[in-house]
């Protein structure tokens, strides 16, 4: 658990690590679409970027990044976001819900080509 993770996450609520660790399973490892991708530093885990597939016929997928503090700022993000869109393929549709209390999240994403689509009180929405 990573609190200021947490505090820019679409789902703010406290699960447990077994109903969590079983959603991961499902998600990732259980055949479908979806991917995640692990940034490790010297055998540290540093972040993760995670592509949801949009199950209601979009073909598009939904992105997750996050890095522990102590390695923001230092390019690591831009690294993790760049490398994960290429491992998970040039021909898919990306899109991203950003808070509005997160700029370095929006600049992350506009430096790799995403648009804004549209934005409400709370967030913006990119897509590329």
């Amino acid at each position: 658990y990573e609190s200021s993770v947490n505090a820019v996450s679409i789902n703010q609520a406290m699960v447990s690590f077994e109903v969590h660790d079983s959603w991961f399973k499902k998600q990732y490892f259980g055949g479908g679409e979806s991917r995640c991708f692990i940034l490790k530093v010297d055998d540290v885990i540093a972040g993760y970027c995670r592509f949801d597939f949009n199950k209601d016929g979009k073909n598009d997928f939904c992105i997750s990044i996050a890095l522990r503090p102590k390695f923001r700022g230092i390019g690591l993000g831009q690294k993790l976001l760049s490398e994960s869109m290429a491992m998970a393929g040039s021909d898919k549709i990306f899109i991203a819900s950003i808070f509005k209390n997160n700029p370095a999240s929006l600049k992350l994403f506009q430096k790799n080509g995403f648009e804004l689509t549209s934005e409400d009180k709370k967030q913006y929405y990119l897509r590329r």
